[in-house]
């Protein structure tokens, strides 16, 4: 008794001192992130710094550009508006010089009256002679018909001067009047023109204002840009130091991430030292025969501490004067904070500038918009001068036309006169007047050739006035257009330039921004220098200390085996260990039990017992080196290297190697173990017991995944077909599987953790659980959660009752591969979920016992977010989801519900068909056996099916990777065949991230956006239920589901 008081003190003392240990190393484990951390934001602030100074450069290049570019606009807008002056001036000497010539046009209105008046009188003689030739024709009789002729056509001319004559005194009388409008209309021109004068002058003063302020604003630039330049030659010392950052945060990160695995194992080891001591008592109290095989347990456990000791001692030693910063120049970020501080202020200059400069610019266009108001008048105006001046134009034609007739008059008049004296010699001499007639004729055409030679006279230069007149009022047109063309011109360059001058404004709000985060990211990065470095001088001290702690660790493990020997050799009087056999019920028929094949729950409960890895897990999910002797990671943690211990056999007893490792992980690949071996690049054995596994990206739950059953170790010589009888290195090996029903293992005497204490290990797969229990059929049985509330009632079974948290979830899923289905709306999917009251169904299903799913991830995952909402129960809402998925009377057809015929999967399936006909949704239930089951989900036959998926690690990877990675569908896992690419890239960066407070942000980032697209419809999370014979010691329940029935006993 005395020593086993020893034995529970040392094992007492020493959890004391591994307590200790493990506060100490998570301490450092967590600071150790925090600096990773701080690193990490210290790296960003940096790269932000260079990415803010890229913004500046650009922005001040754009800055210096812009400005630029207003003067440009400024000057063009001022040369426009010089010419627009110039072009006015011109266009106000062009009116006044037409205004001139048309009052001297009118002024010459009496000169052209006289000899209008002489027109008019022999025009009054040539009719009278006309009449008097009519009168002499008549008397001559038939010698006077020629003259008769010539006195009708003298009628005719008549007849035609005088309409000239009216035709002519209207002319000049329209040419007066529009003369006299014209003047009018110059005149109202000229009085708007020197308005115009006053606008422009103010334009021009404006625009000087402009000139000048941008003058001050390119020298600010100039000087800011001169301190950016400074800033820009320290980028490559900033590029640096963040990278320098990036190395030592990723370095932090992976060996604060290898002590937590350290601390895992140890836990998990430490976890199995105390039920072995627990077990220790119990045997010894009893004085069993199984207490030799105990001792040698424990003797195995606390090897595994010291291996791990000697492990975390190389780690700890790595920490010791890790002095990050003694090579790195951070003088450089005060002499960028000094020149930040300067080019502030330099932009704050800048800002007060441009926007009174924007002010000056939006009076430009105001000058410059009342300049093309008065164009656009003038326009007008000038389109009544031309119409006048066509006016005018056409009169003056029309008098040529006229002044030309009558010299034609002139000459018809002279030729009547001709004619009239040769008609008038044919007449009798004795006819008395018709000489004096002639000579009358003859006189008239004198006289009509003087008045046209006097009317050629007058109006030559008069035609040549209006001509010349028609041009200066083409030109004014010309001008006015040109005018008009050059106010838009000149107002779309002040716009441009307003428009610029925002621009500035923005670019100079944004430098200034830039500048300010800059000055804080210097500021913050300064501060986080200070705080890590004060954090690693006080860790050299906690190191000194961790390590005396681990010097006593190793001391008591050592006192404790040398104790464990003492006993051994006392031990010779117990009696020889009797044969024991466990009594184990499954639910389900394995499908294989070849560990790279198992991808269901009966499956992997067997051969858990069979096969185990290079790790194993412990009874909190936890992972520790079973066969493992020592393991390292390179320095980017893409190389994992292993070395495995040389006393490891397998159930035919043949030593396993470093080959055997490589060969069981390259025989996953397309299983549903695939999980396993996708992150992996490459195997490479460097000896007999040692391996490098390369990775692809970083992965930090390598070691997790290698303790599945998937990472299972067997040997390359597996010449076996029948996956029954793979041999294992695992507590027990296969021997039968009779009459389809019970499956017999019996225990690996050689197993590198001892050997088990049960001899024989049966599944026992006949009846129901509770029965075969009651019936004593069974050592150990998990019931289900609607048989609780009986059991509490039996006085018998009431006691034996043990629960446990179980890491799984419950779900109806959709099946992505049929595309036809209306389950592709996702409108749909998260109607069915919407129906479903999941407290109704634990009620009904579970007796209230289980967990309401809201998500993927179970209550005692460390992602788990118990304020996750997910899907509350809302018929009204799921409604209007079908609704507006275009199902206002629910779906159309029936589909179907397949399911496994466990009693559990049915109960669950009528309640959902039930709870889905209430939004006129109708599904009929299909049952399988399970194994039947399994293949048709695996090859997407259903439309909708149940299912559960329960952890194989505690890793939250092991949820999201499996179920949702378009790479696991089928087999591997992802039974929905859901695809959605945005969800297989969070889950590569999860896979990828070192940092455990990313990598918890990631996955639960990922699984909102799952929840959301509602893939499947989210049940509930179990609660495992297990009744255990009071025959039983030993008994031990974990989160996984993972029973070592190694360490169970049967009295």
């Amino acid at each position: 008794m005395e020593s086993n008081n020893n034995l529970n003190e040392n094992i007492r003392q020493l959890r004391n001192i591994s307590e200790n240990i493990y506060s100490t190393l998570k301490d450092i484990s967590d600071e150790q992130i925090g600096w990773a951390d701080e690193l990490e934001k210290v790296r960003s602030k940096l790269k932000n710094l260079n990415a803010s100074m890229s913004v500046i450069n650009k922005a001040s290049d754009s800055l210096g550009a812009t400005t630029g570019r207003n003067e440009e606009l400024l000057s063009f807008g001022l040369s426009l508006s010089n010419e627009i002056m110039k072009k006015t001036k011109n266009f106000l000497q062009i009116i006044d010089t037409l205004s001139y010539k048309l009052n001297t046009l009118i002024g010459k209105r009496e000169d052209i009256n006289s000899i209008v008046e002489k027109l008019l009188s022999l025009n009054q003689a040539s009719a009278n002679t006309a009449r008097n030739a009519e009168i002499k024709a008549y008397q001559a009789g038939s010698q006077g018909r020629g003259f008769e002729v010539v006195a009708n056509e003298l009628g005719k001319l008549t007849g035609e001067s005088l309409r000239i004559v009216d035709s002519m005194i209207t002319s000049l009388e329209t040419l007066r009047d529009e003369s006299k409008k014209i003047v009018d209309r110059f005149k109202t021109l000229q009085d708007t023109l020197s308005q115009f004068e006053e606008i422009t002058n103010q334009l021009e003063e404006s625009s000087n204002d402009l000139k000048e302020k941008f003058s001050t604003i390119i020298n600010i630039t100039d000087c800011l840009i001169e301190s950016l330049d400074r800033i820009n030659t320290k980028r490559q010392d900033i590029d640096l130091v963040a990278n320098t950052m990036l190395s030592l945060s990723q370095n932090f990160i992976l060996k604060a991430s290898k002590i937590d695995l350290l601390l895992t194992h140890k836990e998990s080891v430490g976890e199995i030292i105390e039920h072995l001591v627990e077990l220790h008592q119990y045997l010894k109290s009893n004085n069993s025969p199984l207490l030799l095989s105990n001792i040698r347990q424990l003797d195995s456990a606390l090897n595994a501490i010291f291996r791990l000791n000697e492990n975390s001692r190389v780690d700890v030693a790595n920490l010791k004067g890790e002095q990050v910063y003694k090579e790195l120049d951070f003088n450089e970020l005060q002499d960028i904070k000094d020149i930040l501080n300067k080019a502030i202020e330099e932009m704050k200059g800048v800002k007060g500038i441009v926007q009174s400069t924007l002010n000056k610019s939006k009076q430009g266009i105001d000058s410059i918009n009342k300049v093309r108001v008065f164009i656009e008048q003038e326009k007008i105006d000038m389109k009544e001068v031309t119409v006048l001046q066509e006016n005018l134009y056409m009169r003056s034609n029309e008098l040529g036309r006229l002044v030309e007739r009558i010299d034609d008059l002139s000459d018809q008049s002279r030729v009547l006169s001709l004619y009239g004296k040769i008609e008038g010699s044919r007449i009798s001499s004795d006819f008395i007047g018709l000489e004096s007639i002639v000579n009358e004729m003859h006189a008239l055409s004198g006289d009509y050739s003087k008045v046209a030679s006097e009317l050629s006279v007058f109006f030559a230069p008069v035609k040549e006035e209006i001509e010349e007149l028609d041009k200066m009022v083409q030109k004014l047109n010309g001008i006015i257009n040109r005018l008009g063309e050059m106010a838009i011109e000149s107002e779309n360059a002040f716009k441009g330039n307003e428009e610029q001058i925002r621009y500035l404004i923005e670019i100079s709000n944004s430098i200034k921004l830039s500048l300010d985060k800059q000055k804080d990211i210097i500021a913050k990065a300064t501060d986080s220098f200070t705080w890590i470095t004060d954090e690693i001088n006080e860790n050299a001290q906690l190191i000194t200390e961790l390590e005396k702690r681990m010097d006593k660790e190793k001391e008591f493990v050592n006192s404790i085996v040398r104790e464990n020997l003492r006993e051994t050799k006392s031990l010779n009087i117990l009696g020889d260990k009797k044969h024991t056999e466990l009594r184990v019920y499954l639910q389900g028929d394995p499908l294989s039990l070849d560990p790279a094949r198992v991808g269901d729950a009966p499956s992997n409960k067997v051969a858990s017992s069979i096969h185990r890895g290079l790790f194993d897990f412990g009874f909190s999910g936890g992972v520790y080196p079973l066969i493992v002797e020592r393991w390292d990671l390179s320095p980017d943690a893409l190389e994992w290297n292993f070395t495995i211990r040389d006393d490891v056999v397998n159930h035919n007893g043949k030593k396993i190697d470093a080959e055997d490792v490589k060969y069981s992980i390259d025989r996953l690949k397309g299983g549903p173990n695939n999980f396993i071996i996708e992150p992996i690049e490459s195997i490479n054995v460097k000896g007999t017991y040692s391996l490098t596994i390369k990775l692809k990206n970083l992965f930090m739950p390598l070691i997790t995944n290698l303790a599945t059953v998937g990472g299972s170790i067997i040997s390359k010589d597996n010449s076996s077909e029948n996956d029954k009888r793979i041999s294992g290195i695992g507590p027990f090996r296969f021997v039968e599987w009779s009459n389809d029903e019970d499956i017999i293992l019996e225990a690996h005497s050689d197993y590198i953790f001892g050997e088990p204490y049960p001899s024989r290990l049966v599944y026992k797969r006949s009846g129901s659980a509770l029965e075969s229990f009651r019936e004593n059929l069974v050592d150990i049985a998990v019931v289900r959660a609607d048989e609780v509330p009986m059991i509490k009632k039996d006085t018998e079974l009431r006691d034996r009752l043990i629960s446990s948290e179980f890491l799984n979830v419950n779900y109806m899923g959709f099946n992505f591969k049929k595309t036809d289905l209306p389950f592709n709306d996702k409108r749909v999917r998260q109607a069915l979920n919407y129906a479903v009251d999941n407290s109704a169904l634990i009620e009904e299903t579970e007796s209230g016992l289980g967990a309401i799913s809201r998500g993927i991830f179970p209550p005692g995952l460390s992602v788990y977010d118990a304020n996750h909402k997910g899907y509350e129960y809302n018929l009204h809402l799921a409604r209007e989801l079908l609704k507006e998925a275009g199902y206002p009377d629910g779906l159309h057809d029936v589909y179907k519900l397949s399911i496994s015929d466990s009693l559990t999967n049915i109960n669950r399936a009528k309640f959902l068909k039930e709870a889905f006909s209430d939004i006129g949704v109708r599904v009929e239930i299909d049952e399988y056996p399970w194994g039947e089951f399994l293949e048709i989900v695996h090859d997407g036959e259903p439309e909708l099916f149940l299912l559960e998926w329960s952890a194989d690690t505690t890793d939250p990877n092991n949820f999201i990777f499996p179920l949702f990675h378009s790479s696991s569908k089928g087999i591997g896992g992802n039974t929905l065949f859901y695809s959605n690419e945005s969800v297989d890239l969070l889950i590569e960066e999860g896979l990828r991230e070192i940092n455990p407070s990313k990598r918890e942000r990631i996955y639960k980032k990922v699984e909102n956006i799952i929840v959301e697209d509602a893939p499947m419809v989210f049940l509930t999370h179990s609660v495992n239920f297990t009744l255990v014979n009071e025959r039983v010691f030993g008994f031990k329940p974990d989160p996984l589901n993972y029973t070592h029935y190694e360490w169970i006993g049967v009295q």
